[in-house]
């Protein structure tokens, strides 16, 4: 096999799987081919881990509400996670149910394109709500 492989010309490494038994286990094969398409996989992992955050503010108007939800429509359907947060500024805390209706309103604007996650929570003065991807679109 080897003389077949050094009259071939094809460039291969001798790679150690586990040098723990005897004899060592090695394998042949294309290094920068084999380290190329792990990164791709790590890459692709990477990017369905991903989570775009969008700030909202419990006095959002209507127009600045659907230009945030266009955006999360493009990040769900680059099959990002997206995680809305209305911050509450200082006595805007007593409006706690304004703000989980907006929160609500962007799922109920998203309801096509994604599904809730993470039903709507609060952590210190921000409300939280995450909305993965749809499978289907």
């Amino acid at each position: 096999m080897l003389e077949l492989i050094k009259e071939s010309n094809i460039k291969l490494d001798l790679v150690v799987i586990n040098d723990n038994n005897f004899p060592p286990i090695v394998k042949l094969l294309n290094f920068n081919k084999y380290i190329y398409e792990i990164n791709k996989k790590y890459k692709k992992n990477i990017k369905k881990k991903s989570i775009k955050i969008i700030r909202l503010s419990p006095q959002i108007s209507e127009h600045d509400t659907y230009y945030k939800i266009k955006q999360a429509k493009k990040f769900l359907l680059k099959k990002y996670k997206v995680k809305f947060y209305v911050f509450f500024k200082g006595r805007s805390i007593i409006y706690k149910g304004k703000g989980k209706e907006v929160l609500m309103n962007c799922s109920n604007l998203l309801k096509k394109y994604g599904i809730i996650e993470k039903y709507p929570y609060m952590d210190n003065n921000k409300m939280y709500m995450i909305i993965s991807p749809n499978k289907k679109v």
